[in-house]
Formats: structure tokens, C-alpha cells, sequence
């Protein structure tokens, strides 16, 4: 059954009138203006809307606001002219609620209320429930319609409002519409939100205050307006760059011959929603230009009223959807636990070759943390805040291995994208792709790869154009490629091209006594994230740790910490809680149960871990060797043993 306007509105009424008389709501309330109504219920608000301020006040108010107001105030009069014909007060406020500027379209008696005026305080503590203060309290675009209201002088009326944001991301402002209810609908909000977009993009360009013609010119993307009859009224600066047109030349452009595969005009007379092009190439002249283009047609009364065109270049798309995918690296050289000093000279190497555009190849078994050095290395260049993309070449089925790295068009093969799809290494565009056991491609296509990386151009599979990329490479294997390019598994033409800087990442049992500095961060870790335990090794868990020689290197080390830690009961971390494989070391462990004394030069790793374990709990525990013993989970003849041992206290 479908409820009309009115229908609803009187059940909102009767929810209202419900809590006014008895202070409960009913829960088809929307939580969000339900928590309104209890607010405005503590202010003990009345129904008086006028409002008298001083001149002074609104001269100051205007001085504050001065970057916002002319930011906003071309797009203002634009939505005057998009709604011309219906009855609305388009209002800008600040952080605080208030209004900061104000055009009318239509003559609503409402318009003529103190609440319009310039200065007018709109808080939840004066007007009551409405739409720009709940949007800038909950920082969200959203209407306000009719007897939500708390105030009954607003019950007439929807107001549909929007954040607008500085550079932080700290809501300084709104934008509101206030029409009747029946000349408000979901689109209006549409609205809304995309001028106050457009208002953000310019307030980040903008450097002092501007006439409105600059400040619409200013926008970070481009913008195009047409009018009901498609004519260009308005058109950004970044447009003209874009098209390398003039102005004047722009505005001459038809768009239903731009966007000529459809008829563009007829969809925008019967499309109420926005829609998007996400890959489309506008043809100017002899030139091609590849871009994403978002179409918001305006309806007012069902009637076409223009349209908005927001356009990005086709490399911006692809970045702004490769961060939303994840293509995004967030771990530094810093990242890298490490004391061996081997390890810190090649840290430091490879930090200065990753200032560079150099490829990389980083060669190493598996498990060694190649992947974390590739995002490392990307971190420190100049490509840090572009796109990371990171390809298990491993994992790529065969048949799909072409179109994964490199795209394709539309219709390219059964099953393909009906819009066509970007490759990873479009995706990488601006920024580092990371080829991750690139031993593993097949042969046909390693030819491929090679042809990319000479020529610096993709070719989609189904396309008939290259398309240009700016990508740095870097690769990784767990194999021996040389001996992979004698055996004819790999190109050797392809492995020269990748192998011009290449470093070999040690494995695990190669890095000193990098295991413990590993284990304790592990630990530490994991005891981090469960607050409620704190839970530590015990020496003979660490000989285990120390006596075994990780094959699976820093990737295993982290799996069996991490199962040891939940395996274990107390607070102790013992060799019970460890897998067979490594638990048949705990007999050649004990070996290191000697009694004569030992001077530090002649201990190994684990013996000076062990001494320093124990050298510690005697200082917390005033050099009381039992408690010391006990906190330890050792016996006290075992504890005197080991004091001996390793002469701690003479």
C-alpha cells in the first residue's frame, strides 16, 4: 500500500504530538530526528522564530565567513537559476548554524521570517530540529521533511541541507534548501550535495577572495552547465584546460553530438537520477580524450530544467578507484624489524636506490617479507602518494593473466565487462606496480610484460589504442631467474629489462638474533591487542625459538607465535604450545643446561637472552632469587643454578 505525503505527514504529526503530551516516541521515528525531539525537549523550546540582530554583528559575522561566502555564493545563484519556477530559500550557514547568505526563488510568506535574515541563528537550541544543524551535528547530507520538525512553524516546509568541509575534513558550513514539501524531493538533496562538493573543490583552490566568475573557474574538476535547451551557460577553467579550448569555444560545443551514442538530449528529458559514463573518449577535433563523466540532470515539477556535467580525466578515475580497491601502501622502511647490521647496511641501500625510478628486483625465499621491502621502497619514492599495486603473479590463472595485467575493451570475449576494464598496470598509473613472483608468468605472456615496459604503453586486450602509463616496476621471486633464463623458463630479454638494481633478502636464519627481536614484537603485539593478558616466553620456549632454523622464515616465525600464544593457557608461552616439528628440538635444547661459570664473550644468543631474563627479574624483585625464580616459572635450584652460571651476583 502506498502512502501519500500528506498521509505520512499526519502520522508524523501524531508521533510529535504523542511526545509532546507524553514524552515517548514511536520507533518508525527516524533515530535521528527522534534524538532531536529529546534535545529540543531539554531546551524547553517554544514555537517563536524572530529573531532581531544587531548590524554590527551581522558586518562581523560576514568578515569571518568572507572565503566561504564567495566560494559559494556563484553556486548559490546557479541553484536559483537550476529551481526557477518552484518556492525556495536557498541558504548558506556557517559552523555555527548561522545564515551567511541567502537567495530567494519564489515568494513563500515563510521567506519574509526573521529565521531568512542574514545572521539568523539556525542551531537545534533556537529553531529546533532542522536541517542545517542536524547536518553539520551529524556531518551528513540529509532532509528534513515537514512535521519532523520540533518547531511547528517549520512544519510545512522540507529543509534539505549538506556538509561543506575544509581541507581537514572539518565541517565548516552547510548548504540548505527550504521549499513546501511538494516542491522537495530526493533530487533536490542530489543537488545539494553536488554544489556543496563543488563549493569545497573551490575553497581548496582558493587563495584570497575572488569575483564569481573565478570562483566557479576555479573548481578542482571539471564542471559544464547546460541549459534546458543543452546550451553551455558555464564552464570551469579546468575544462578549458582539459579540452585546450577557449572559453568562447567551449561554450560553443554541442553535447548531444559529444555524447552521440545514445541520444543524450531524450535521456535527459526522462532521466530523473544521475547516471555516468565511466569510460568514455570525447572526440575534439582530431584530438581523443579519455575521461569519466557524470551526468546530473535537474527536474523541477517534472519538468527538464538543465544539467550539470562533472568530468575527470581518465588517470584520476583510475586512481581514485585503485585507493578504493586497496591499491594503497602504507608501511615504511621503518616497518622492518631488524638488529642484524648486515640487514641495516642493505636497508640502507636499497632506501637510496628507492628515491630513484630505477626497477627493482628483490630476490629471497619465500616468507622473507619481499612484499613489505616493495612497499617500502614505493613509500620513499616520489610516487609515494600514488598507487601501489601489488600482483601475485602466482596466482594468475592463465587464460585470465593477459587481462588482469593489461585490461580490456568492452565486448572483448564472453564474459567481459559490459564498460570494459582497466589492468593493474593502468591502475599503477602514476605510482608502482609490484610484480610478486614474476617467475611464475607464462612464457607468451613475459612478452607482453616486456613489450609494456619498453614502450611505457598499455594495450587492452579487444582495443585498438595504446594508452600511455608513467610506472615504476618492481618485481620478486623466490627463484633463481638466472638459472630459470638457462633452462629456458624464463626470457632472458625480460629478465635484463627487470634486473637493473637487484638485492637478495637473507632469510630468517641468516639475520643473527633477529628471531627474538621478531618474537618480542609478535608478542608484544599480540598482547596489545588482547588487553585483558599479558603473557611472556619462557627460556626453554625461546631455545626452541632459537635452535630451529625456519624454513618458512619471517612468515612462519609470526604463524607459530601467534598459534603458541593462543595455544597456551596461563600467562606463560611454553614448548608445549609449539608444533611437533619444533618441539623434537627440546631435547637438544637442554644440552645447554650447564652449571661452570661463563664470561659474556663465550655465550651465545639465547644464553645472553636467557641472562638478561633473569638479571632483570632479580632487579624487580630487590635481588630476591626465589621470587626472581618464581616469576620466571624456574625451581630454586634451577634459578641458583643459573645465577652461577652466568655469575650474576657474586
Amino acid at each position: 500500500m502506498v502512502v501519500s505525503i500528506s498521509e505520512n505527514q499526519a502520522v508524523i504529526r501524531e508521533y510529535w504530538s504523542e511526545f509532546i503530551k507524553q514524552g515517548t516516541i514511536n520507533p518508525q521515528v527516524r533515530p535521528f530526528i527522534a534524538e532531536s525531539w529529546k534535545r529540543c525537549w531539554n531546551y524547553g523550546l517554544g514555537d517563536d522564530l524572530e529573531e532581531k540582530v544587531s548590524e554590527t554583528f551581522v558586518n562581523e559575522l560576514l568578515d569571518e565567513n568572507r572565503l566561504l561566502i564567495d566560494a559559494a555564493w556563484p553556486f548559490l545563484l546557479h541553484m536559483k537559476e537550476l529551481v526557477k519556477g518552484s518556492q525556495h530559500a536557498i541558504t548558506l550557514h556557517d559552523r555555527m548554524s548561522r545564515v551567511i547568505a541567502r537567495v530567494f526563488a519564489g515568494d513563500l510568506l515563510i521567506f519574509t521570517k526573521s529565521s531568512f535574515n542574514i545572521g539568523a541563528q539556525w542551531s537545534e537550541e533556537r529553531m529546533g530540529t532542522a536541517g542545517p544543524n542536524l547536518c553539520i551535528r551529524l556531518d551528513r547530507e540529509l532532509q528534513v521533511i515537514g512535521a519532523e520538525h520540533y518547531n511547528r512553524q517549520l512544519s510545512g516546509v522540507t529543509c534539505s541541507s549538506a556538509p561543506i568541509h575544509d581541507m581537514s575534513g572539518t565541517v565548516i558550513g552547510c548548504i540548505n534548501m527550504t521549499g513546501r514539501i511538494a516542491d522537495s524531493n530526493p533530487y533536490t538533496l542530489g543537488l545539494v550535495s553536488a554544489m556543496a562538493f563543488a563549493v569545497e573543490n573551490s575553497l581548496e583552490l582558493m587563495r584570497g577572495t575572488k569575483i564569481a566568475e573565478d570562483t566557479f573557474s576555479a573548481v578542482a574538476e571539471g564542471i559544464i552547465v547546460l541549459d534546458e535547451n543543452f546550451r553551455v551557460i558555464q564552464v570551469s577553467r579546468y575544462m578549458c584546460s582539459l579540452f585546450k579550448l577557449s572559453e568562447k569555444e567551449m561554450k560553443a560545443l554541442d553535447f548531444r553530438i559529444l555524447l552521440a551514442p545514445e541520444d543524450f538530449a531524450m535521456r535527459l528529458q526522462t532521466e530523473k537520477e544521475p547516471f555516468l559514463y565511466p569510460e568514455y573518449k570525447l572526440h575534439i577535433g582530431s584530438r581523443s580524450i579519455p575521461c569519466a563523466i557524470t551526468v546530473l540532470p535537474i527536474h523541477t515539477h517534472g519538468k527538464y530544467m538543465g544539467t550539470v556535467l562533472f568530468f575527470q580525466e581518465s588517470r584520476t578515475i583510475a586512481r581514485l578507484t585503485g585507493q578504493m580497491a586497496g591499491n594503497q601502501s602504507h608501511y615504511t622502511f621503518d616497518d622492518i624489524v631488524t638488529k642484524d647490521e648486515n640487514m641495516k647496511k642493505m636497508i640502507q641501500m636499497i632506501g637510496d636506490v628507492a628515491k630513484t625510478d630505477c626497477t627493482i628486483l628483490l630476490e629471497g625465499e619465500s616468507g622473507t617479507g619481499k612484499e613489505l621491502f616493495a612497499h617500502s621502497i614505493h613509500m620513499a619514492s616520489g610516487r609515494a602518494k600514488g598507487p601501489f599495486v601489488a600482483v601475485n603473479c602466482a596466482s594468475l590463472p592463465g587464460s585470465l593473466a593477459e587481462s588482469e595485467l593489461f585490461g580490456y575493451e568492452k565486448g572483448a570475449f564472453t564474459g567481459a565487462n559490459g564498460t570494459g576494464n582497466p589492468g593493474k598496470f593502468e591502475l599503477a598509473n602514476g605510482g608502482t606496480i609490484f610484480l610478486d613472483e614474476i617467475g611464475e608468468l607464462p612464457l607468451e605472456i613475459q612478452a607482453k610484460l616486456l613489450r609494456v615496459l619498453d614502450n611505457h604503453q598499455v594495450m587492452r586486450i579487444g582495443g585498438r589504442s595504446e594508452r600511455p602509463l608513467d610506472v615504476r616496476v618492481l618485481a620478486a621471486t623466490n627463484r633463481d631467474l638466472y638459472t630459470e633464463v638457462q633452462k629456458q623458463n624464463f626470457r632472458s630479454d625480460l629478465y635484463f629489462r627487470i634486473n637493473v638494481i637487484r638485492f637478495e633478502i637473507p632469510p630468517l636464519n641468516k639475520r643473527g638474533n633477529d628471531v627474538l627481536v621478531l618474537a618480542d614484537k609478535f608478542l608484544h603485539e599480540l598482547n596489545r591487542k588482547e588487553n585483558d593478558v599479558t603473557k611472556k616466553y619462557t627460556p626453554a620456549f625461546v631455545n626452541m625459538l632459537m635452535s630451529y632454523p625456519w624454513p618458512g622464515n619471517v612468515r612462519e616465525l609470526h604463524n607459530i607465535i601467534v598459534r603458541a600464544y593462543y595455544c597456551s593457557s596461563g600467562s606463560d608461552i611454553d614448548v608445549e604450545s609449539l608444533p611437533s616439528e619444533i618441539s623434537q628440538q627440546r631435547e637438544a635444547a637442554k644440552k645447554n643446561e650447564i652449571v661452570s661459570v661463563l664470561p659474556d664473550e663465550d655465550l651465545n644468543n639465547v644464553q645472553k637472552f636467557e641472562k638478561q631474563q633473569i638479571t632483570e627479574a632479580m632487579e624487580r624483585n630487590h635481588g630476591d632469587a626465589a621470587a626472581a625464580g618464581a616469576e620466571l616459572g624456574f625451581s630454586k635450584s634451577t634459578i641458583y643454578r643459573r645465577i652461577r652460571k652466568y655469575h650474576i651476583y657474586k
